[in-house]
């Protein structure tokens, strides 16, 4: 007797997705077999490879910039408003204009990841 099934990635050598089923009280294994055993073991091995990937690279990519990287960030910028006073953004190739779209949206949603964190809800503050 299953109470709820949904699709997860399976912790196992396979890299298959399996479909892992929560059972109802008094029912057996036997009533619905996934393939694949899990313990926290197995949970243990699957994530150390990944935590160590996310780790190298938060330690690299998420760090606040440094003294020396600030002059080059505000050289930046000035060259964007200028290249929007003159009109030189209309010589993009497609390529530099869609990183550039890339980057603003995601500057765009961390602003509003930030809002949410700081009103503790999505909708409305708390008046």
């Amino acid at each position: 007797m299953l109470r709820a099934s949904c699709l997860a990635e399976c912790p196992c050598d396979t890299g298959v997705l399996h479909l892992q089923s929560l059972l109802l009280p008094g029912s057996s294994s036997s009533d619905f077999d996934t393939g694949c055993t899990f313990s926290p073991s197995t949970a243990v091995t699957y994530s150390k490879p990944r935590l160590a990937t996310f780790w190298h690279y938060a330690r690299v990519e998420l760090v606040p910039p440094t003294l020396g990287e600030i002059p080059t960030a505000i050289q930046s910028m000035k060259s964007i408003i200028h290249s929007a006073q003159t009109g030189n953004f209309k010589h993009l190739t497609v390529k530099e204009a869609v990183l550039n779209g890339l980057v603003a949206t995601e500057v765009w949603m961390w602003f509003y990841i930030g809002e949410i964190i700081g009103k503790r809800g999505i909708v409305g503050y708390d008046v």
